[in-house]
């Protein structure tokens, strides 16, 4: 296990990597030409996309976090790589990332499951560091 001085020189330094790889991301998409939101999908449009809408319960599952692409309330903050893309997130996404090198167990993500797609309703922070 990492030292406690240690476990904050990494958790800086996973911060700043993962916001320098979201800044790549918008470089490369407009040098590309790349139509790209640069966030992550709001749940609010893709529900709104939808005839019917119903909600149930289904239970705790693994997901890949591949298969998470939007947020019900924290869109403007990652990008659709759930990359962060503000500094104001970095209290809290050093919290989690900090934890994780400490090897504390977290809560569950709560989500939102749209076709194949899933939406984080509680744990945004915690799918950007995974």
């Amino acid at each position: 296990m990492i030292g406690y001085v240690g476990v904050d020189e990494q958790v800086d330094k996973d911060f700043y990597r993962a916001l320098r790889r979201a800044s790549l991301h918008r470089w490369r998409d407009r040098v590309l030409r790349r139509s790209s939101q640069g966030h992550v999908r709001s749940f609010e449009e893709a529900k709104g996309a939808l005839k019917q809408w119903s909600q149930v319960y289904r239970g705790m599952r693994t997901v890949e976090v591949e298969k998470i692409v939007g947020s019900v309330g924290r869109c403007r903050d990652f990008d659709e790589s759930f990359l962060p893309v503000r500094i104001s997130v970095s209290g809290r996404w050093s919290r989690v990332d900090r934890a994780y090198h400490q090897g504390i167990e977290l809560p569950a993500v709560s989500l939102y499951k749209i076709g194949d797609a899933y939406f984080v309703r509680d744990g945004n922070h915690r799918v950007s560091v995974a």
